[in-house]
């Protein structure tokens, strides 16, 4: 059988068929160890080189580099006068077209925050502006038992799962997936063309 590598990126389309694009919204979903914290810092790199507004929801340990974002906001912080002031800036910018990508850490605590003025929870409001500014909107959400079987990853359908450290419990509620070894940051991606099975990757 022949296997063929193709670099994986992210960022807009690209015209070229030797390099794997995720151009839309991403997840991550594995535990500590498995080389998600490695991937997290090259993302963040990757945003902040891009030209877009840049959101940064921390649910983890406190970052040094809060001011290279132009909101920052741990989840210690994220009270719900604090997410309704930054949900608002956000849908500011979006029904102005400006493109926006939204970095969040840990999402299990973040999924059941709640945001003052609304009835919905901060999941259902994410929901719903990706669901209206699909175009503009980017999410890289980082997660693992909390974000595989919530409701905001069937909104995002570019995943990348990471066995190393998981247990087959937690795997539970994964897709069915090509195996691969459990290899810090070997990960197996999934996309509406590869919604089955999906495809090995390593990440950096």
């Amino acid at each position: 059988m022949l296997f063929r590598s193709y670099p994986l990126t992210l960022g807009p389309k690209s015209a070229r068929d030797d390099v794997a694009v995720l151009s839309n919204s991403v997840a991550w979903v594995g535990t500590a160890d498995s080389g998600v914290e490695t991937t997290l810092a090259t993302v963040c790199q990757h945003v902040q080189q891009r030209p877009e507004r840049k959101f940064f929801l921390d649910g983890g340990r406190l970052m040094r580099s809060e001011n290279s974002w132009d909101t920052y906001l741990h989840v210690s912080d994220a009270a719900p006068d604090a997410l309704q002031e930054m949900v608002q800036h956000l849908t500011v910018l979006l029904t102005e077209e400006q493109h926006t990508t939204v970095v969040i850490t840990d999402w299990g605590s973040w999924a059941t925050q709640m945001v003052t003025g609304h009835f919905q929870g901060f999941e259902d409001l994410l929901i719903q502006l990706l669901r209206q500014h699909a175009s503009v909107l980017r999410l890289y959400v980082f997660g693992a038992r909390e974000l595989a079987g919530g409701r905001l990853i069937a909104m995002i359908p570019d995943r990348l799962y990471l066995p190393m450290n998981s247990s087959s419990e937690h795997r539970m509620i994964w897709p069915k997936l090509v195996s691969v070894p459990a290899i810090k940051a070997r990960a197996v991606l999934v996309t509406a063309e590869h919604a089955t099975g999906g495809l090995a990757v390593q990440l950096s």
